[in-house]
């Protein structure tokens, strides 16, 4: 079991992983924003950056430029059979 920070980790055929923090900083005001609850849209002060989908889902919306992605994933090995 391992912790991944970032969009979309890289990981093994063997491996799933589970969104466990679904949070992005604005680099116009440094806010750091998180959804924590499906369909929980938060947008940065600023209005530049937004975040939704709590653990369910992640979604971004603003300039990728914009934002630096502070997502956390759970990556474990897959259950077997």
């Amino acid at each position: 079991m391992r912790i991944a920070v970032g969009p979309y980790p890289i990981i093994e055929s063997n491996e799933e992983m589970r969104l466990v923090r679904n949070a992005i900083r604005c680099k116009k005001c440094n806010q750091v924003i998180e959804s924590k609850s499906t369909h929980h849209f938060v947008q940065c002060s600023c209005g530049a950056v937004g975040v939704d989908g709590g653990l369910e889902y992640d979604r971004v919306m603003g300039e990728e430029m914009d934002y630096e992605c502070l997502q956390e994933w759970l990556i474990t090995e897959k259950q077997k059979d």
